[in-house]
């Protein structure tokens, strides 16, 4: 797990990047909308972001979240080395 997330936070991010919306993730969490508002918030803070497409790209590329193509390594995103936070 990343050091820069909490759990909870990429918990919601592999339900973003999959196409949830906030009412099915909070549903799925057990949390309130605006419980999750307040984890994307915090997210987005961590992470330097401005946007939810901008904050899951940003999570592939320090590889907080899994390369979601069907042949990892051959892909730009699996075969470049993880990306050092700053």
């Amino acid at each position: 797990m990343s050091q820069v997330l909490t759990r909870r936070q990429v918990q919601i991010l592999e339900l973003l990047a999959q196409g949830a919306s906030d009412p099915e993730i909070a549903q799925s969490l057990g949390i309130a909308e605006r419980t999750l508002r307040w984890h994307l918030s915090n997210a987005h803070e961590r992470l330097g972001t401005r946007s939810r497409p901008q904050m899951v790209a940003e999570a592939l590329r320090r590889r907080i979240l899994p390369c979601p193509c069907p042949h990892s390594g051959r892909c730009l995103l699996c075969s470049e080395p993880p990306v050092e936070e700053p």
